[in-house]
């Protein structure tokens, strides 16, 4: 079997448990590993998800034994799927798609292969549109809303930040009289410069 056809989605095979057993035994440690990020976001992370639990059901990457129940997590989703002893791996993480593949070492394999990959799943998204639709609508429903406590801290932080900025420190007061030309000149501009640095304090209504 070569790149292409290991790339071509309808041979994809989700892993069984004893496929993920073996890939972590050393057996396995002569596939050679190459990676792809989603750097250009030419792929939609929500999009790929959709198409693939559309297609193949529920992630059972081995990343999904240790996943938690809550938005917190640094991988959300791991698909492993198997192609005559070679592995393809789909990770969404919190910093975009991980794809990885894991080939026998006399597959011959170029960069400009992820293209075809990118591409194959590209053209996907039309022939399963109707069930990543499906896929979307049972979706967990979120509502966002604005804390206002959050918001009045935010405020208050900004406004404590911008009040430490300015120097409204007391102008230190001169003799007049005995104070020379350059001191009452320095005087004098600090003085004109204070009800500028009042005017910044007021706060809009």
């Amino acid at each position: 079997m070569d790149i292409i056809n290991i790339l071509a989605i309808n041979n994809w095979e989700k892993a069984s448990l004893e496929d993920l057993s073996a890939s972590l035994k050393e057996k396995n440690k002569s596939l050679i590993t190459y990676s792809w990020r989603n750097f250009n976001k030419e792929l939609s992370p929500l999009s790929l998800y959709k198409l693939l639990k559309a297609k193949f059901g529920v992630a059972n990457g081995i990343c999904m034994f240790s996943k938690s129940e809550t938005t917190e997590n640094l991988i959300h989703w791991h698909y492993t799927f198997i192609v005559e002893k070679n592995e393809i791996h789909f990770l969404g993480k919190s910093s975009g798609i991980e794809i990885l593949l894991k080939l026998l070492p006399d597959i011959k394999f170029e960069k400009n292969d992820w293209t075809i990959l990118i591409d194959n799943i590209k053209s996907s998204y039309s022939q399963n549109g109707e069930s990543m639709k499906r896929i979307q609508s049972d979706f967990e429903k979120y509502t966002l809303f604005i804390n206002p406590f959050s918001r009045l801290k935010d405020t208050l932080t900004s406004q404590v930040e911008e009040l430490k900025i300015l120097d409204i420190k007391e102008i230190q007061r001169i003799d007049a009289f005995n104070a020379s030309d350059k001191e009452r000149e320095e005087y004098y501009k600090s003085f004109c410069k204070l009800p500028q640095k009042q005017d910044s304090l007021k706060v809009d209504k």
